[in-house]
């Protein structure tokens, strides 16, 4: 009985996974090597290479820096006397106090900034080149290197 319940669960499972993952977002498939070189067309002796694409990314850089606030700290108050006071809870007593100075202070806070910049990123694909494209790869003109 147990082994039916296993396989029953078993039966329910495996197709949705499967649907899942066919589901899921996939790269584009690369062309299908056909025996030609992708940068020229010839056929003598080609070969699968890896070549590089410059792009560019966004990043976020996040700076800090700060702002200067002022403020008061209070110096010792004097106590002048008390004060009775009655409301509808009854009749209760405070103190009375006297400031008597107080010192301009500066503090430092905290402000975030972001930054928005591009740095290059290379994607690497597969091609296929012929041995006189491997030889004398297009010039790079960010690099002026030659070849790869």
């Amino acid at each position: 009985m147990n082994r039916q319940r296993w396989s029953a669960a078993i039966a329910v499972i495996i197709p949705m996974l499967l649907a899942v993952a066919s589901t899921a977002e996939e790269k584009p498939a690369a062309p299908k090597p056909d025996g030609h070189c992708d940068d020229c067309g010839s056929c003598d002796c080609v070969h699968k290479v890896c070549v590089p694409t410059m792009t560019e990314k966004t990043i976020t850089k996040v700076c800090w820096g700060y702002k200067c606030e002022e403020f008061c700290i209070p110096g010792p108050s004097v106590c002048c006397g008390k004060q009775c006071q009655h409301d509808e809870c009854g009749s209760w007593w405070h103190f009375l106090w006297k400031p008597t100075c107080a010192e301009v202070r500066t503090r430092h806070v905290p402000v975030k900034h972001e930054v928005k910049r591009k740095v290059p990123k290379v994607e690497w694909k597969v091609e296929e080149r012929c041995a006189a494209c491997r030889m004398h790869g297009k010039p790079d003109p960010d690099c002026g290197i030659e070849g790869q």
